[in-house]
């Protein structure tokens, strides 16, 4: 998650700027995964403010864009399942907090980035912002929440990082 999220951020020093993060939301756009309008907002982003954090609320790769209006939440399942309610620590829970710990992670992650004071830039009015939901996975198992895109990790070789290394 570490490499990835340092080459999605067209910020760091890899050489590549905006090329892979612009390579992944084509890849996404173009593979039928979104919706023409979706799609078409991904292949004219500009990438001007892109900030990527890691493990924001657990989530592996979180990446926004006040400008752009843009959200993508990447959870990256290395060689283990989804797990079910395993991150919340609290003292006394509310009956929705209870409710929250039943939830797989990506149910979880889903919740954190789409309700309306959960993502660290809470300036973005979340019901006006492309919120995008990616489940990279080597194996062939699915995202439990079903706004999540399932993306291979080969296809992540094959159609993101693969045309720039040649």
């Amino acid at each position: 998650s570490n490499v990835l999220a340092w080459l999605l951020n067209p910020n760091e020093n890899h050489g590549f700027g905006k090329a892979f993060i612009a390579r992944l939301n084509s890849y996404i756009a173009k593979d039928g995964l979104v919706s023409d309008e979706v799609a078409f907002k991904l292949l004219t982003m500009k990438y001007s403010d892109i900030v990527v954090y890691r493990e924001w609320q657990n989530i592996d790769i979180l990446i926004e864009s006040q400008k752009e209006k843009y959200i993508l939440c990447i959870e990256n399942k290395v060689d283990s399942n989804e797990g079910i309610g395993k991150e919340l620590k609290l003292n006394q829970e509310t009956a929705e907090e209870k409710e929250y710990k039943k939830k797989s992670q990506t149910e979880r992650y889903y919740y954190a980035c789409s309700k309306s004071d959960g993502l660290r830039n809470d300036s973005l009015d979340k019901s006006k912002t492309l919120q995008l939901f990616v489940y990279l996975s080597p194996r062939e198992q699915c995202p439990i929440e079903k706004k999540f895109i399932k993306i291979s990790y080969q296809d992540l070789v094959d159609y993101v990082l693969e045309p720039y290394l040649e």
